[in-house]
């Protein structure tokens, strides 16, 4: 990544989205398995914290939980 000096709201925005590129992926996964379920109690774990961010509205997600329930 050539971008080294990228402001705080940069840096969140690039890391809300890999986060949910990455969620969405595993979610679409046919055959789970436990590291895939561990991914997804991980990755929805950082959106509880990063739902905290004032900006995090602007990802259209209202409620984590509700948006990517944990089975």
């Amino acid at each position: 990544m050539k971008e080294k000096n990228l402001d705080s709201s940069k840096v969140l925005d690039k890391l809300v989205s890999h986060i949910l590129i990455s969620l969405n992926e595993l979610f679409d996964v046919n055959a789970p398995s436990d590291f895939n379920e561990g991914g997804r109690y991980a990755y929805i774990e950082c959106l509880e914290i990063l739902s905290r961010w004032s900006r995090f509205a602007d990802y259209g997600i209202e409620n984590v939980e509700e948006k990517y329930p944990i089975k």
